[in-house]
């Protein structure tokens, strides 16, 4: 569900109403950013929790987020040793064939 304002403009608040997929279907049809822009954001965003205090954080998974390329900017940042703040990954399989033994021989 999209909230609207007096007017009818939405001012940017989606619910995910009645289940989570609707939220996540919705999010995953906007644009993607190219790599060096998701690498500046996450930077920034990092930068951010680590401003107030955060020093861990956990990734809930689904809503299509797809391992691993989803997860390459957290990844480069870790092997060059940028990532500020540690990354609990809780990954949902949403890509066709994949299984954990395939992630864990890759």
């Amino acid at each position: 569900m999209i909230e609207r304002d007096e007017a009818g403009n939405p001012p940017g608040l989606i619910f995910a109403k009645p289940n989570a997929n609707i939220l996540h279907s919705t999010l995953a049809k906007g644009p993607k950013l190219s790599y060096s822009d998701q690498l500046n954001s996450t930077r920034q965003f990092l930068r951010e929790l680590n401003r107030v205090g955060i020093t861990s954080v956990i990734d809930a998974g689904g809503g299509f987020q797809n391992f691993p390329e989803d997860y390459t900017v957290i990844g480069d940042l870790a092997k060059r040793g940028l990532l500020t703040v540690r990354v609990a990954y809780n990954l949902s399989l949403n890509v066709p064939n994949m299984s954990w033994r395939t992630l864990r021989a890759g």
